[in-house]
C-alpha cells in the first residue's frame, strides 16, 4: 500500500468576525526584525533544520545564529547571503549565494508575525515555518491551556499526528493522539512539562530534540523534534479556547502551502476561494509533482472552537489559529486503489473588513469654507481611505489641519502622503481597527478667528461588511481629539443590518450629553447605503441632522443651553477639527474569577455585555457545553452593560477541569425570534490559580492610598477597585488598571470619608481568567477643622490646638480635605491649599460648594460654573436657590421648581416639590420638605425617613443628623433616632463619625460618639469641615 503524506500550511487573514483584522498590505520593512524558523525536509534526505535569522528593511540577512539539523551541522548563512523579497500580497521569496533552495514560495500571515512556505532542495522537498519573537514570556504562558497540535513525521513510518488536549498548572501534557496509520490514543498524562523561557524558546523535556517556539501572542508554538530512530517531526502547536462563529467558511481567497510525503515526496502552493455559501474553489495551483488542482468543489465548515471539516472528506480535521490569521489541519485522501494522501494544512486568506467611502465633504464658518471634495473618487481598499491631492494643504505649518490621532485605545496609526510644505500628492489613511481622519481646509485659518458658528457635513457610502458579532462604529463630528467633549455622530451596524444613529457630546462610554433614545433606520443594505450626516452649531446650539438615501434631512437631537452648551467650548477650525473615526468593538465578554474568602476558595464564570447606549431590549445566555450550569438566563442591566450578579459556580478549591462555552444572545426590540437577535459564543480560556500577595494599605491610612502588592507568574495585567462594602462591592466607588509588571497605583479617585473602612480588590489577569486578592483599610486623615471667628479671620483645629490661616474675615467658606475655599467679597475666591493662598478668581458669588478636586460656584445672574484644578468653565445659566455635590452630581434647588439634578451634561428635575432645604453624602440625597418632613433619595425615588421637622441637616458617611431647636440634636441610624444631647446648637458639621456643634456662647463642643468635649470657648462666625 502506498501512502502520500501530506503537510498543507494556510495562512490565513481572520477566520474571526468575532476580532477581525484589517485587510493586511505588505512591504519590505514587514520583514524586519528576528525571525525563528523550523523547517522539515522529506524525499532523498529526510531532517528538520532550524535557525534564528535577522533581516534588515531591505530583506537582506544581517545575522543568522542558533543554526542546527538533525544531524548536528551548526553551519550559518553568512550575513548578506541571503535575500528575501515580499510583494504587496505578502508573498515571499528567498534568494541569494546563502541558500541552495529554489522555487520558495512563502506567504506572510495577517499579523506580520508568522511565515509559512515551501520549496525545492536538490531532490528533496521543504516545508519552513518562520515567527517573528514578541516583547516577554513568563512559564504561565504555556500552563493551564487547553490545546491543539498537529504535526508531520517524516523518515519513519511517515505520518500525520495530532492531538488534543491540555497542559496543567505544572505545565504537565495531558494529550488524546491520532495518527494516519491507524493509532488512536485516549487523554493521557504524557509524562512531558512544558516549560518556556523569557525569550519564547519552548522545551520538553523525554521529547527527543524538542525545541520550539511560542509566538507573540502566546498561542502558537511551532517546533521540530525527533531523530533517524524516531522520524523527524515538524509539530504546530495552537492554544485553543477562541470561539468563532458557526456554520460554512466566510468567504474570501487563501493561499496554502503543501508537503507531503511517504511513497513520494512534494510540495504543492495554491490559491483557495471560498463563496459565501462556503464552497471553495482551488486556483493557482502549483505542485513539484505537476499535480492538477481538484475539478470538483468542496464546501467547508467552522465549528464553535475553531475547528475545520470539510464535507465529503470525512478525514480532514484543521483548526483555526487563535487570532484567526491562519489554520493548520490534516487529511487522509486516496489517490489509487492503494495510495492515500496525508495532509497538515496551513493556508492565507483576506479578511473580511468594515469599510467606507467618504465623499461630498463640507465644511463652513463665517471665515472659510470648504466644499464638495469627494473622498470615493481615489477608491478604497483594505483599511484605506484615499483622499484626493486637491483636498489636502500643504501650507506651511499648517501640520495639524489634517493629520491623524489615535482613538481612546491609543493604536498605532499613520499617515501616509503629502506633509506641511510639501507638493500636494495623494494622502492615505491607515491604521488598525480604529483610525480618524481630521479633515483639511483650502484656507489658511487664525486660531484667534475661531467661530461660534459654523457647519460640518459629511457623506458616507458603500459601506463594508457587518456581522452578528461586533459593532461597527462610524464616528462623524468636530473635535481636537477623539476624546473629550467634541460633538459626534455615531453611526453603527446591528447584526442583521439595522441600521442605528445616535448624537453624541463627548465620550461614547462616558457622554456629557446623549439624545436619550437611538435613531433606528432599519435594515438597510451596506453596499448600497448613502448616509448623509450633518453638525450645525448656530452660536447658541448644535444640532445634529441625517439623510438617508437621498430622502429628507431628519433632526436627530440639539444640544443646548439647557443641556450644558457654552459656546466658547464649541468654537470652530482649528480649535475643533472635522473628523472621521472608524471602530470595531467587541461588546460580548466572558471571564473566570477566583475567589478564597469568607465564602470559600471558589472558581467562578461570567458573562458581560457592554451596551452604554441600552441598545439592547433583553440578554439572555447559557453554557453549551456543560462545564458549568446555566440554563437560559436573562442578564441584569447595570452601570451601561449587562452581567449575571452572582456569576456561575464552577467548582471549589480545586482548578475547574473544563472551560465554559457560553451562548450569549442579545434582543435589540420586545419581539422574540423575529430574526433581530445577535446570536454568539464566546468561551472561557484562562484560570489562575495563584493571588496577589502582600496587599497594601493595610490598618489605618493617614492619606490618600497608594496600592501596590506582590504579582503572580504570567500575569498580563492587574485591576484594582475599592468599595465600602465587604459583602456587596457594586458599585464601587473607582477602579483602575495597569499593565504588568507594573504592581502599585495612586489613588484617583472621589474623597474618601473620614472613619470609614474601605475594601478593595486586586485582580490578577491572565486571559480572561483573573484571581481576586482582597484587602482593606481605615482612612483616618488629620481632623481639617476650619472656624472663623469674628474679626479674627481663619483658624484652623488639628485635633489638639488651633492655628491661624489668615487674619482675613471671609463671607464663605468650603473645605475639601486640606484645601480650603474661602470668598472675601469684592476680593473673589481664594484657595488655601495647606501653605498658601492663591486666588482663583476675583468675582464674588453668591455661595461656593466643593467635590473632591472640583469647586462649583454660584454666580446669580451669570449661572453656574465649575473650577477644576486650573480653568473656569460655565455648567448652566441657571441661577439655583441653592446647591450641594457629590461625587460627580450637582443638586440644585430653584424654588417652587423644585429639587434638579446635574449630571455633567443636563439638569434633570427630581421632585417638583420646594424643600427647605437639602444635604448629600455618597449618592444619597436628603431634603427637609418642613411638615412633610425628611425624604431620602436613592438614584430613582424618594423615600420619606420621618415626618419630623428639622430646624437644620447634616448628612456624613450613612449618618444623617438633625437639630430640632430646643429639642437638641438628634442622629439617624437608618431606622431610628437617637438624641445626641438636648442643646439646641447654632450650626453644626462632622468629619466622618465625628460631630462638631457651634453652641454661641458655649463654643465649639465635639461629638466622638459616646460623649462631648468642648474644644474652644469662642463663639464661630461659621465652621467647615474638609473630610
Amino acid at each position: 500500500m502506498k501512502k502520500f503524506i501530506i503537510v498543507v500550511v494556510s495562512i490565513i487573514y481572520s477566520f474571526l468576525s468575532a476580532n477581525l483584522l484589517f485587510a493586511a498590505t505588505y512591504n519590505q520593512s514587514d520583514l524586519t526584525g528576528t525571525w525563528q524558523i523550523h523547517e522539515i525536509k522529506t524525499g532523498s534526505s529526510n531532517k528538520w533544520i532550524r535557525m534564528v535569522a535577522a533581516f534588515d528593511s531591505s530583506g537582506s540577512l544581517t545575522a543568522a545564529s542558533s543554526c542546527l539539523d538533525s544531524n548536528g551541522d551548526t553551519t550559518c548563512p553568512a550575513a548578506g547571503s541571503i535575500t528575501a523579497t515580499i510583494n504587496e500580497n505578502g508573498v515571499v521569496t528567498i534568494s541569494g549565494a546563502g541558500t541552495t533552495d529554489t522555487d520558495t514560495h512563502y506567504t506572510m500571515a495577517a499579523n506580520k508575525k508568522l511565515m509559512a512556505g515551501t520549496g525545492t532542495n536538490g531532490t528533496s522537498y521543504f516545508m519552513n515555518i518562520m515567527q517573528k519573537a514578541g516583547a516577554s514570556y513568563t512559564p504561565g504562558n504555556v500552563a493551564s491551556q487547553n490545546l491543539v497540535y498537529h504535526q508531520l513525521r517524516v523518515g519513519k513510518d511517515d505520518t500525520w499526528i495530532r492531538g488534543e488536549g491540555y497542559t496543567d498548572a505544572s505545565g504537565v501534557l495531558w494529550i488524546s493522539e491520532i495518527n494516519a496509520l491507524g493509532t488512536n490514543n485516549p487523554v493521557t498524562n504524557m509524562g512531558v512539562t512544558v516549560s518556556v523561557d523569557a525569550n519564547g524558546v519552548v522545551t520538553a523535556p523525554g521529547v527527543t530534540n524538542f525545541h520550539g517556539f511560542l509566538s507573540d501572542d502566546l498561542k502558537t508554538i511551532v517546533a521540530t523534534h525527533g531523530d533517524a530512530t524516531e522520524g523527524y517531526h515538524l509539530m504546530i502547536i495552537q492554544i485553543t479556547g477562541q470561539i468563532y462563529p458557526v456554520g460554512t467558511l466566510p468567504a474570501g481567497t487563501s493561499t496554502a502551502h503543501m508537503l507531503g510525503t511517504g511513497a513520494a515526496a512534494f510540495w504543492i502552493h495554491y490559491a483557495n476561494m471560498v463563496n459565501s455559501s462556503g464552497v471553495m474553489k482551488f486556483s493557482q495551483w502549483t505542485g513539484s509533482n505537476g499535480s492538477t488542482a481538484p475539478a470538483e468543489p468542496m464546501t467547508g465548515y467552522l465549528e464553535a472552537l475553531g475547528t475545520i471539516m470539510i464535507d465529503g472528506n470525512p478525514t480532514y480535521h484543521g483548526q483555526v489559529s487563535h487570532d484567526g490569521t491562519f489554520t493548520v489541519g490534516t487529511q487522509t485522501k486516496q489517490i489509487g486503489p492503494s495510495s492515500y494522501v496525508y495532509m497538515l494544512n496551513v493556508a492565507a486568506r483576506s479578511a473580511s473588513d468594515f469599510t467606507f467611502d467618504v465623499a461630498n465633504v463640507y465644511y463652513s464658518d463665517a471665515v472659510r469654507t470648504i466644499n464638495n471634495y469627494d473622498f470615493s473618487a481615489g477608491g478604497r481598499s483594505g483599511d484605506f481611505i484615499t483622499i484626493p491631492a486637491a483636498f489636502v494643504t500643504t501650507t506651511d505649518g499648517l501640520d495639524y489641519a489634517y493629520g491623524l490621532f489615535p482613538g481612546s485605545e491609543n493604536l498605532s496609526l499613520g499617515w501616509d502622503g503629502p506633509v506641511a510644505g510639501s507638493v500636494a500628492t495623494v494622502g492615505t489613511l491607515r491604521g488598525d481597527d480604529n483610525g480618524a481622519a481630521i479633515i483639511a481646509t483650502t484656507t489658511d485659518p487664525d486660531p484667534l478667528t475661531a467661530q461660534t458658528a459654523w457647519d460640518y457635513k459629511i457623506r458616507l457610502q458603500n459601506f463594508g461588511v457587518t456581522d452578528n458579532v461586533s459593532d461597527r462604529i462610524v464616528y462623524v463630528g468636530m473635535g481636537s481629539d477623539v476624546s473629550g467633549d467634541q460633538p459626534t455622530i455615531q453611526v453603527w451596524w446591528l447584526a442583521d443590518g439595522n441600521l442605528g444613529l445616535r448624537a453624541v457630546i463627548g465620550e461614547d462610554d462616558d457622554p456629557l450629553w446623549i439624545t436619550p433614545t437611538p435613531v433606528l433606520l432599519g435594515l438597510q443594505l451596506p453596499a448600497s447605503t448613502v448616509l448623509d450626516l450633518r453638525v450645525e452649531n448656530t452660536g447658541s446650539a448644535i444640532n445634529f441632522f441625517y439623510t438617508l438615501n437621498g430622502g429628507s434631512e431628519t433632526l436627530i437631537g440639539t444640544f443646548g443651553s439647557g443641556d450644558g452648551y457654552v459656546a466658547n467650548n464649541y468654537k470652530g477650525f482649528p480649535a475643533l477639527f472635522p473628523f472621521v473615526n472608524l471602530e470595531i468593538e467587541d461588546p460580548f465578554e466572558v471571564y473566570s474569577f477566583h475567589q478564597n474568602n469568607t465564602y470559600g476558595n471558589r472558581y467562578y464564570a461570567n458573562v458581560m455585555v457592554d451596551d452604554p447606549d441600552a441598545i439592547y431590549n433583553n440578554v439572555y445566555a447559557e453554557i453549551t457545553n456543560g462545564c458549568g450550569t446555566l440554563t437560559s438566563t436573562a442578564l441584569n442591566y447595570s452601570n451601561a452593560r449587562w452581567d449575571l450578579p452572582e456569576g456561575v459556580f464552577l467548582s471549589e478549591t480545586n482548578m475547574p477541569v473544563c472551560y465554559p462555552i457560553f451562548k450569549i444572545t442579545a434582543d435589540p426590540d420586545s419581539t422574540p425570534g423575529n430574526g433581530n437577535e445577535i446570536v454568539v459564543h464566546r468561551a472561557i480560556n484562562h484560570y489562575v490559580a495563584d493571588f496577589a500577595t502582600n496587599l497594601q494599605p493595610a490598618g489605618t491610612i493617614t492619606g490618600p492610598p497608594t496600592f501596590s502588592w506582590t504579582g503572580i507568574a504570567g500575569a498580563e495585567r492587574y485591576w484594582v477597585q475599592i468599595s465600602e462594602s465587604l459583602d456587596n462591592p457594586y458599585p464601587f466607588i473607582w477602579g483602575e488598571g495597569v499593565d504588568a509588571p507594573t504592581t502599585t497605583i495612586d489613588y484617583s479617585g472621589p474623597a474618601l470619608t473620614r472613619g470609614t473602612t474601605y475594601y478593595y480588590a486586586v485582580n490578577s489577569n491572565i486571559g480572561n481568567g483573573s484571581s481576586i486578592a482582597e484587602g482593606s483599610f481605615t482612612y483616618l486623615p488629620p481632623i481639617s477643622l476650619y472656624a472663623h471667628f469674628t474679626d479674627s479671620g481663619i483658624w484652623q483645629w488639628s485635633g489638639s490646638d488651633w492655628n491661624q490661616l489668615t487674619a482675613s474675615n471671609p463671607t464663605s467658606m468650603v473645605a475639601s480635605g486640606t484645601t480650603l475655599y474661602g470668598t472675601f467679597g469684592s476680593n473673589g475666591i481664594w484657595q488655601w491649599n495647606g501653605t498658601d493662598w492663591n486666588q482663583l478668581t476675583t468675582s464674588n458669588p453668591e455661595a461656593i460648594i466643593v467635590s473632591g478636586t472640583t469647586l462649583y460656584g454660584d454666580f446669580g445672574g451669570n449661572g453656574v460654573w465649575k473650577w477644576e484644578s486650573s480653568s473656569w468653565n460655565q455648567l448652566t445659566a441657571s441661577n439655583p436657590t441653592s446647591m450641594v455635590a457629590s461625587g460627580t452630581s450637582l443638586y440644585g434647588t430653584f424654588g417652587s421648581n423644585g429639587i434638579w439634578q446635574w449630571n455633567g451634561s443636563a439638569w434633570s428635575q427630581l421632585t417638583p416639590s420646594n424643600p427647605e432645604a437639602i444635604v448629600v453624602s455618597g449618592t444619597t440625597l436628603y431634603g427637609d420638605f418642613g411638615e412633610n418632613g425628611v425624604w431620602k433619595w436613592e438614584s430613582s425615588s424618594w423615600n420619606q425617613l420621618t415626618a419630623s421637622n428639622p430646624v437644620n441637616m447634616l448628612a456624613s458617611g450613612t449618618t444623617l443628623y438633625g437639630t430640632f431647636g430646643s429639642n437638641g440634636i438628634w442622629e439617624w441610624n437608618g431606622s431610628a433616632w437617637s438624641q445626641l444631647t438636648p442643646s439646641n446648637p447654632e450650626a453644626i458639621v462632622a468629619s466622618g463619625s465625628t460631630l462638631y456643634g457651634d453652641f454661641g456662647s458655649g463654643g465649639i463642643w465635639q461629638w466622638t460618639g459616646s460623649s462631648w468635649s468642648q474644644i474652644s470657648a469662642n463663639n464661630p462666625v461659621n465652621m467647615v469641615t474638609g473630610n
